[in-house]
């Protein structure tokens, strides 16, 4: 060995050839031994990115590599060395697709790893895949294993607006009449999407488990284009929970008092006009204190209305015993320190 590495050893870095359209996100170390083959590190690649052999391209300083080289060969001798990745599309498949975030909104990192994957799976040719219930476009998101990792809701999928998957309500309606259509009073079509990222940046603390949100474009054949044009769709772009149901499926003395008090107040807080049994999910954990589930809050495009419209059907927790018991000391302190109304106005 020498300096503590051993002799042979070396640490190469690994990254997107088109920065328009990454595959691995920043540069990352890929540990590798001088006499290894260029076709040694994409069987290594194809391991972590589940990518084929056959359609990686790899490149250094402008130059593609061949299989059958070695890194010496290539003239690579030293750590530090950066090896940029191409991939060739799948033929087989229409690969009209895009996907970015959009705007100044902070990414979560979780959310940019999911980024990264499904732009792998639709390389590969996977698709997304519309939610069969809502009343507007909900695509789930693949990785390249095909397990779903994100939601995305395209802002002029949503109700009445032109390109619903679910029809065109409001088609035999009067031009002079659709600028007052709506499902819910004080929100206008195609204002959905950006209420789902408001919610959850209002969540602070991710205190209530709102699931991480952004805003990205993206494009792809499976989306409704009634023009049978594809462009880039504006959107929230979700982090995929996995489930075990929805709360309406579950008798209500499997949550606790502090369980629902942490929804009721998340949903006053943001004005929720739709929170009903369907859209808070049960996710079961692992902690030692008892609680087997958990509530996952999801489905916000009719918070923040601009008009103050709450009915008693618009909180399905309402007459939940729960709401009986008295508040957990966390929740209080959660109110009295964190929660800043006029900071939140400013966002």
């Amino acid at each position: 060995a020498r300096g503590g590495r051993p002799v042979g050893k070396l640490v190469l870095y690994i990254a997107d050839a088109d920065e328009q359209f990454q595959l691995i996100g920043k540069k990352r170390p890929l540990p590798v031994r001088s006499w290894s083959t260029v076709k040694d590190i994409k069987d290594v690649l194809s391991q972590r990115l589940d990518v084929q052999i056959c359609k990686q391209r790899l490149f250094y300083r402008g130059r593609e590599l061949r299989n059958q080289h070695s890194l010496q060969d290539c003239g690579i001798y030293q750590n530090g060395e950066t090896l940029t990745l191409s991939v060739r599309p799948n033929t087989l498949h229409n690969l009209n697709f895009y996907l970015e975030t959009y705007g100044t909104f902070k990414c979560p990192k979780s959310l940019s790893r999911a980024i990264i994957q499904s732009k792998r799976a639709m390389h590969k040719g996977l698709t997304p895949s519309l939610a069969m219930d809502g009343a507007g476009g909900t695509y789930f998101i693949p990785n390249s294993m095909g397990k779903y990792v994100a939601c995305f809701k395209p802002r002029d999928e949503e109700p009445f607006t032109i390109n619903n998957p679910r029809g065109q309500a409001w088609s035999g309606v009067t031009s002079s009449d659709q600028e007052e259509l709506t499902m819910r009073k004080g929100i206008r079509p195609g204002d959905a999407y950006i209420r789902e990222v408001a919610a959850y940046i209002l969540d602070t603390r991710s205190f209530t488990g709102v699931p991480e949100t952004t805003l990205v474009e993206c494009e792809n054949a499976k989306f409704c284009y009634n023009d049978k044009r594809p462009v880039p769709k504006l959107g929230s772009f979700q982090a995929f929970v996995p489930n075990v149901g929805v709360v309406e499926d579950f008798g209500l003395s499997k949550f606790t008092p502090k369980q629902v008090h942490k929804l009721a107040m998340f949903d006053i807080r943001v004005l929720n006009g739709d929170r009903n049994g369907a859209n808070i999910l049960v996710r079961e954990n692992c902690r030692s204190n008892g609680d087997r589930l958990d509530l996952v809050p999801i489905d916000h495009g009719f918070c923040l209305s601009e008009v103050l419209n709450i009915g008693w059907c618009d909180w399905c927790w309402l007459d939940w015993p729960q709401l009986k018991e008295p508040m957990d000391q966390e929740i209080l302190d959660y109110i009295d320190r964190v929660v800043d109304p006029i900071a939140d106005a400013a966002l």
